[in-house]
């Protein structure tokens, strides 16, 4: 992954579409445009291998439009340029997370503790079943 090269792609070829927002601001809120969503084609995307572009359609799938973007808004702040700025590196952790291969997780054994819960649930599960035995007549 070429970072710098990524995030140069992201600046480049990403459309920003500003509008109202909810939230915070008074009046202010009604007459100023706050939001900002950042739309951006996917082959567009520079920086990034096959791999890791097929790593990203598969972890974004939720994420990616019919027209094949991927969408991020942000309208926290009252300010459009902190929302721009907060859009952007959004976008930009959320391509370079999605698109890094995950650690791979070395199954251990469970510890001393969990082991000993286990055999303590076990047994009492085992006298809740032997209390609901009829008792045996001599």
């Amino acid at each position: 992954m070429n970072i710098p090269r990524l995030y140069a792609s992201i600046q480049a070829h990403s459309s920003v579409v500003f509008s109202r927002s909810g939230g915070p601001g008074g009046q202010n809120v009604n007459k100023v445009n706050t939001k900002v969503c950042l739309h951006i084609k996917i082959q567009d995307i520079e920086g990034l291998s096959e791999a890791e572009l097929n790593r990203l359609r598969k972890n974004l799938a939720a994420r990616i439009t019919g027209k094949d973007e991927i969408v991020v808004a942000s309208d926290k702040e009252r300010s459009q340029r902190l929302n721009l700025k907060r859009s952007y590196s959004r976008l930009e952790n959320l391509i370079s997370a999605a698109a890094q291969i995950p650690a791979y997780r070395h199954p251990s054994k469970p510890g001393r503790v969990a082991q000993e819960k286990r055999i303590r649930h076990k047994f009492l599960h085992g006298l809740k079943k032997r209390g609901r035995k009829t008792p045996l007549e001599d």
